[in-house]
């Protein structure tokens, strides 16, 4: 992935031309992983650094608003006293504004087309469970299954919950049990089976079904998607 430091926009130079240079790069980077159909981690990064520019945006507009004015004259015809913003005189926050007010509006669109994407693969998707569920779901196994090309992979998950966020944030974990090409006669119920026999630690496991018809690439797309239904579901 083609990153974009954080700090991208005070960091270094602080020069407009250089940064369009470095924004531009990054967004060619996050327009092809979306044609490519990869949403992630290019979505998570995308967003993160859209909403630290709208902030930043607002906190510089905030203060320069509240900035002292120093006089500097008196207008003989009018009669008033003339003011100067010292923020005028300030070019590196002009050049800062001038960034801010390019990057935005790009940054924007590009999460558009993305956020698109992620919609339209979430009603593509269906998750169900597989067997009898038990009460305690919190762990267990995911399948994630290609339609199409009969690819199966399964992970054994596990839901863990940020009491410390506000509401309270569930994050799933999974790590790769293993990954076949499933055939015609083989029901996912008996694969499932087959896990128990193996795997004592989880005699009576929850596990669910995330099946995709049209080929999205699992790592970047259906996996981080199927994570995110199973932590709906166990709410």
């Amino acid at each position: 992935m083609k990153k974009l430091q954080k700090t991208w926009i005070t960091d270094g130079l602080l020069d407009f031309e250089y940064k369009k240079y470095q924004l531009l790069g990054y967004l060619q980077h996050v327009n092809d992983s979306f044609q490519a159909r990869k949403l992630y981690p290019e979505l998570s990064d995308l967003q993160n650094h859209y909403q630290e520019s709208v902030t930043l945006q607002k906190q510089q507009l905030k203060w320069s608003t509240q900035i002292q004015k120093k006089l500097i004259g008196i207008d003989p015809e009018k009669l008033q006293l003339t003011y100067a913003s010292e923020f005028e005189e300030l070019a590196p926050l002009q050049e800062l504004d001038d960034i801010l007010s390019y990057a935005i509006p790009r940054l924007g669109s590009t999460l558009s087309k993305g956020t698109e994407l992620l919609e339209t693969v979430q009603q593509e998707l269906s998750i169900q469970p597989i067997g009898i569920m038990p009460l305690f779901r919190k762990e267990g196994y995911l399948f994630v299954y290609e339609s199409t090309n009969r690819d199966l992979r399964i992970y054994q998950y596990n839901v863990q919950l940020f009491e410390s966020h506000v509401p309270p944030r569930r994050r799933v974990e999974t790590t790769l049990v293993e990954a076949r090409r499933k055939n015609y006669t083989t029901t996912f119920e008996s694969i499932k089976l087959e896990l128990v026999r193996k795997n004592r630690n989880l005699p009576n496991p929850a596990s669910y079904l995330v099946e995709s018809r049209l080929g999205y690439p699992i790592d970047e797309t259906l996996l981080p998607i199927a994570r995110q239904k199973i932590a709906e579901e166990v709410e």
